[in-house]
C-alpha cells in the first residue's frame, strides 16, 4: 500500500471559511496536520453571491493551513463541502434483469440498477451530488445489502440520491480554483458532517444529525446503517445574530459577540442579576439584562426545531424510531441551552456531537464548528485509500496476465 495522500477538507459557511489538512489512517483516524480558518462574507444561506471575496477568504484559510502544515496545497487532494436550499433529495427505485446463465448477480448488474434509478431525476441543470444505496432487493426479497454473489433473476435497488443546482456547483468550483487549490470532489457537507460525529452504532439503531450553521441548518438521516434523508433548512446561527442585533439595537459585529459570549435560549438558564454592557448602533454605551437574551434566542430556536420537525414529518421519519435520537453539532449548537430547546420540540434523546477518532492537532479541532470539515476530511481520505486499491489490484492482475503469458510463451 503507498503512502496515504495529502487530503484538504474545505468547508465554505456562511460566517466562516475552514481548510483542514491531514491524511486518513488505516483505521480511519484523521490526523489532522493544518487547520485554517477565515471570515467568510460572500455566502448567504449556504450560496456564493460575492465569487472575489469568497474565493479571497479560501486563498486566506489555505494559506494558514499549509503554513502550519509546511506543505503547499496544490498538490494535494481537495474535498469541498457544499449545502443551501437549492440541494434536494430523492428515494430513486430501479430494477434490472438478470439473464445470465446461472443468473449470478455482479457489480456490473448494481451499476446498471443505480442507473435506471437516478434516470427520473437527472437533469442538465442539476448535478448528482449522492448516490447511497439504501436496500437491495432480489427477486422480492427485501433488506438485502450486498447482492453481488448471489442468484436472482431480477435485480431492484432503492437508492438516496441529493442533486445540486448546477450553477451554484459551478461557483463553488470557480472560487475554489481561483483561490489556487484543486477540486477533487464536491461533498454534501451533511453527509460529511454525519461521517465525523457518528459511531457505527447510531447510524443502525437510527439517528438525525442536525449541523447548525450560520445561514443553514443541514440535516442527515440515517436508518439500519443507511442514509436515508438529507435535506438543508435555510435558518441557522447568523438568524440568530440578526435577531440580537435587531432587539439590543446593535451593530451585527457586536451582536455576534455578544450571542458567543453571553446567549442563553432558556430564561432560567440565564443569571437574574446579570447585565450585560455594550455600545450600540448609536454609539452609546447602554445595558440589557441576561435574561432579554433568552427572549430573543430562545423563540428563534424553538422555529429552527420546528422547521427541522416538519421537514422530517415531509420526508416521512419518525423521531419516535430513532433509536439514537438526534445529534447536534455546528457552531450555533455551543450556545447555553440549544439542546434543552431541541429536546423540548423535538421530544427525543439530544446528544451535542463532535469530531471523533482525530489525531495529530486533535485539540485543535475538537469542537462542533470543525465537524463538517473533519468528515471532509475523513471522506476523502477514505475516497482516495479506495483509489489507490483499485489501481494496485489493477495492477497486480496486469503483472500476473503479463508473467502468465510470458511462461506459457516457453512451451510455445
Amino acid at each position: 500500500m503507498q503512502h496515504a495522500p495529502l487530503i484538504v477538507g474545505l468547508d465554505i459557511g456562511t460566517t466562516k471559511v475552514c481548510v483542514l489538512v491531514g491524511t486518513i489512517l488505516e483505521d480511519r483516524k484523521v490526523d489532522v496536520r493544518g487547520v485554517g480558518l477565515a471570515p467568510s462574507v460572500g455566502l448567504r444561506k449556504g450560496v456564493i453571491i460575492d465569487l472575489a471575496a469568497t474565493g479571497e477568504a479560501i486563498a486566506k484559510a489555505g494559506d494558514e493551513a499549509a503554513r502550519m502544515c509546511g506543505v503547499p496545497l496544490a498538490g494535494a487532494h481537495v474535498y469541498v463541502g457544499v449545502t443551501g436550499d437549492h440541494v434536494d433529495s430523492f428515494t430513486c427505485h430501479g430494477a434490472v434483469a438478470i439473464d445470465r446463465p446461472g443468473h449470478e448477480i455482479l457489480s456490473g448488474d448494481v451499476e446498471r440498477a443505480k442507473v435506471v434509478a437516478v434516470s427520473g431525476v437527472q437533469s442538465p441543470n442539476r448535478d448528482i451530488l449522492v448516490e447511497r444505496p439504501r436496500q437491495f432487493i432480489v427477486d422480492g426479497q427485501r433488506g438485502v445489502a450486498d447482492p453481488v454473489g448471489m442468484s436472482g433473476e431480477r435485480l431492484e435497488i432503492d437508492l438516496h440520491v441529493v442533486t445540486g443546482e448546477s450553477r451554484f456547483l459551478n461557483d463553488v468550483r470557480r472560487c475554489v480554483l481561483a483561490a489556487g487549490l484543486p477540486v477533487d470532489s464536491l461533498v454534501l457537507e451533511a453527509v460529511a458532517t454525519g461521517e465525523a460525529v457518528l459511531s457505527a452504532e447510531e447510524r443502525t439503531l437510527g439517528c438525525a444529525v442536525l449541523d447548525l450553521g450560520g445561514g443553514t441548518t443541514d440535516v442527515a438521516v440515517y436508518q439500519d446503517g443507511e442514509l436515508m434523508h438529507t435535506s438543508a433548512i435555510p435558518v441557522g446561527g447568523a438568524h440568530v445574530t440578526y435577531d440580537l442585533s435587531v432587539g439590543l439595537e446593535a451593530r451585527y459585529p457586536r451582536a455576534e459577540e455578544i450571542k458567543v459570549r453571553y446567549a442563553c435560549a432558556q430564561a432560567e438558564l440565564c443569571d437574574p442579576e446579570g447585565v450585560i454592557q455594550y455600545v450600540n448602533a448609536r454609539g452609546e454605551p447602554v445595558e440589557a439584562e441576561h435574561g432579554f437574551l433568552a427572549e430573543v434566542v430562545g423563540p428563534r430556536l424553538e422555529e429552527l426545531f420546528e422547521l427541522v420537525a416538519e421537514d422530517l414529518r415531509r420526508a416521512g421519519v419518525r423521531l419516535n424510531q430513532l433509536g439514537a435520537g438526534v445529534v447536534l453539532t455546528g457552531g450555533a449548537s455551543k450556545l447555553t441551552g440549544t439542546l434543552a430547546v431541541a429536546r423540548q420540540v423535538l421530544g427525543v434523546t439530544v446528544r451535542e456531537g463532535q469530531p471523533m477518532d482525530v489525531v495529530g492537532h486533535a485539540a485543535r479541532v475538537a469542537a462542533p464548528q470543525f465537524s463538517t470539515a473533519v468528515g471532509l476530511l475523513r471522506l476523502g481520505g477514505l475516497d482516495q485509500l479506495g483509489q489507490l486499491r483499485r489501481q494496485e489490484e489493477r495492477s497486480l492482475r496486469a503483472r500476473l496476465r503479463t508473467f502468465w503469458r510470458n511462461f506459457t510463451r516457453v512451451f510455445d
